[in-house]
């Protein structure tokens, strides 16, 4: 019998595409690469304006960490939206400290984009917990948004940074019976929702053990199939 395909390995290649087809939201979280340094700096997306600029701010980092940035060097920014993983090069316009903290990247002619997420999801009410990796602190969360590939869940607070490895721990009914997921996941964005409260953060799944991703899909797919 022929094994079953890992649904988080559906990923295409990446393609170029206008920043403006990704939608993205304010407060998204986004990594900044600015050379020399190998870590990059988390910023959040505030706004872009077409052909004029990309507008972030800081995120997990101070104000003053957003005007210590260089003018006029050049960078690269990466995120997730949920479904795309994007990247582009850029560079610094100007920062700012008034009205508020922010820098000024100049807007990218084209974006590179990678379709990471094609399983279906569904809205969920699941509580769960997440920790780091090893780890044995763990922090209650609220599965809202579930998929064979990744989960969006709602917590109090931040868990860590984009790109980090976290473990997902939840549970789900699959005929009648209970399958209790402990599932290892790279957070891809943070974000606050319109009420201000907690935080929504977006997990893709890795590593998914068959039975563990038979129970995502039997329990994700539409009740028409």
């Amino acid at each position: 019998m022929p094994s079953e395909p890992n649904p988080t390995s559906a990923a295409v290649s990446p393609t170029a595409v206008a920043l403006k087809t990704l939608k993205l939201r304010p407060a998204m979280a986004l990594q900044l690469f600015l050379p020399p340094q190998e870590a990059p700096l988390e910023v959040q997306f505030l706004a872009a304006i077409d052909g004029k600029g990309v507008m972030v701010g800081p995120h997990a980092m101070t104000a003053s960490d957003i005007t210590a940035i260089p003018v006029g060097v050049a960078c690269a920014v990466r995120g997730f939206t949920g479904q795309h993983d994007f990247s582009f090069s850029t560079k610094v316009l100007q920062t700012f400290v008034e009205p508020f903290a922010y820098a000024l990247l100049a807007y990218p002619t084209n974006v590179e984009a990678r379709q990471v997420r094609q399983a279906m999801r569904i809205k969920t009410s699941l509580p769960g917990k997440v920790s780091l990796p090893g780890g044995t602190a763990s922090i209650d969360v609220n599965v809202v948004d579930l998929s064979a590939a990744g989960a969006l869940v709602h917590a109090p607070t931040s868990v860590g940074a984009v790109g980090d490895l976290v473990n997902l721990a939840f549970s789900v009914d699959v005929d009648a019976l209970q399958v209790d997921l402990s599932l290892l996941a790279t957070l891809c964005h943070s974000t606050r929702p319109s009420s201000g409260e907690g935080v929504n953060i977006g997990l893709l799944f890795k590593e998914v053990e068959r039975n563990d991703a038979l129970a995502l899909r039997y329990f994700s797919r539409s009740p028409a199939e």
